[in-house]
């Protein structure tokens, strides 16, 4: 469920990227599938950033701390999600992102400037709440719905088409045991396929962030 008019603090792109482009990963950190990505990205010298759960990040602390450590930008995508907190006022939403975001800063010791909703869901409490306490929402503008159906070689090809300066790819380090094989293999073949186009793949960093939204 995405809002119609989206609002200046929701962020689909980056603003004067310098040829960047901007691979997000969700729904981790997974012990089976995270170390592979980070080994990845560490073979074709780029930086992602990891939309991760709250309570997988606590259980997960070394596997936070390598992605930290090896340059990797690290951003709330909630607690715990949950999709019944779509359900509730604007204050409990309000308390919900501000908790999700205050606890993943305690884990990491760095601010973390940004929030991804599950489901990148933007319903109108969400939004005033994100605007009252001046969160950015970060959503996408490239998706494969890696989560639901297996990210193949042919979708990877037909993106390369597509993809370009300022996008902010989502994908998913949270993968189907059955799906991590060809989910990474066809990783392989994005990396390759952007370093080809001379896109650089960047971390999100504080000032893209800022510099791509604002709040009324």
């Amino acid at each position: 469920m995405f809002s119609l008019h989206e609002p200046a603090w929701v962020i689909r792109r980056i603003r004067d990227s310098d040829n960047g482009i901007y691979l997000t990963f969700d729904d981790g950190p997974s012990p089976q599938t995270t170390p592979a990505v980070l080994e990845l990205l560490k073979k074709y010298d780029a930086k992602a950033t990891f939309f991760v759960i709250g309570q997988k990040a606590e259980a997960q602390s070394e596997l936070i701390h390598r992605i930290i450590t090896e340059g990797h930008t690290l951003l709330s995508h909630s607690s715990d999600h949950a999709y019944s907190n779509y359900f509730k006022g604007s204050n409990a939403i309000e308390n919900w992102m501000h908790d999700s975001v205050n606890k993943l800063q305690k884990i990491t010791n760095a601010q973390a400037l940004g929030f991804r909703p599950p489901a990148g869901v933007l319903n109108p409490p969400l939004l005033r709440a994100a605007q009252r306490i001046k969160l950015p929402l970060i959503l996408w503008s490239y998706r494969y719905f890696d989560s639901v159906w297996s990210l193949t070689s042919r979708k990877i090809h037909r993106s390369l088409k597509r993809l370009k300066s300022g996008d902010i790819v989502l994908l998913h380090d949270e993968q189907k045991i059955k799906n991590q094989k060809i989910f990474l293999k066809s990783l392989e073949e994005l990396l390759q396929g952007l370093a080809l186009a001379q896109l650089k793949v960047r971390a999100l960093s504080n000032s893209d962030i800022i510099n791509s939204c604002r709040f009324a």
